[in-house]
Parts: structure tokens; sequence; C-alpha cells
């Protein structure tokens, strides 16, 4: 995957320290991270999207190390169609 939590911290210290410039900007990431060029048959232009899936380990009852059981979805947490909201945005009259 992408590392740990811990793999994180000095990049995170690092950008915490940078001007708010495109130099330094530049220079934190070509430090940071390595570049990788995606095209699809050759076009370069695109649409990239990152997901965050939680996996939550639980029982329907109160047992074992899971005193609190899961029931359902929070009714706070935000679910997007992206297909819907690509499509909407390719299709909307300019100015939209």
């Amino acid at each position: 995957m992408f590392g740990r939590a811990i793999d994180w911290r000095d990049p995170c210290a690092a950008l915490a320290q940078i001007p708010a410039n495109d130099a330094d900007a530049r220079h934190y990431f070509e430090t940071w991270f390595e570049p990788y060029a995606g095209s699809h048959n050759g076009i370069q232009e695109g649409l990239f999207t990152g997901y965050y899936e939680p996996e939550l380990h639980g029982a329907r009852i109160s047992e074992g190390p899971y005193t609190i059981p899961l029931y359902r979805r929070p009714p706070d947490l935000v679910m997007v169609d992206m297909g819907v909201q690509i499509n909407s945005k390719a299709n909307a009259s300019p100015g939209e």
C-alpha cells in the first residue's frame, strides 16, 4: 500500500517547513516523491481519483474485543456517486 503512518512523519514535517512558493514546492515534491507518468493508450489528458475505504472489524453482537456492535453505516458518512458528478460536469453548460 502506501506505508505506515510513521513512514509519513518526515515528509509531513518537511512540508510544514517549506515557504509557499512554486520553487520550494517543486523541490519538496522532487525530494520526497517519485513522479509517475500515467496515460491511457498514449492520451495524457484524463482524470485521476482517490478513494478511502475504511476497514472495520467488528461483530453484530457484543462479544470478545468487539464491545460496541456495528449495525449500519454512520449517518454522517458522506457517499458520493462520482459517475454522476463527472457526467453532470461533462454535460454542464458553459459558466455552470
